[in-house]
């Protein structure tokens, strides 16, 4: 959930992102669950955080990602983070702080 909320909130507000993201993750908790929610719907619950359409195709693709090549979690490493696409350099430095203590 923390890399999905990091994603979620580049180039958003904390107040909006934290809003959204308990919308979203109250009930989705797994990669799984999250690309099983149409596109679409998802482009709408994101849509205040700006750049909607972008933010729902990563999390849906770094989510399939997860699922076929790590075993649905994050890997743990700076290199395979940042080898999934739509995974930057602050994104990574911040899953690896908070969810794996590095």
């Amino acid at each position: 959930t923390i890399l999905m909320v990091t994603l979620l909130s580049l180039r958003s507000k904390d107040e909006k992102t934290a809003l959204i993201a308990k919308q979203i993750f109250n009930d989705i908790t797994t990669p799984q669950e999250l690309i099983q929610v149409p596109l679409e719907k998802l482009e709408t619950i994101i849509k205040t955080l700006g750049m909607h359409k972008q933010k729902a195709k990563t999390i849906h693709d770094v989510s399939k990602t997860l699922i076929e090549k790590y075993d649905s979690l994050p890997p743990k490493t700076k290199d395979e983070l940042l080898g999934i696409k739509g995974i930057g350099e602050k994104t990574a430095n911040i899953l690896l702080n908070n969810a794996y203590s590095q």
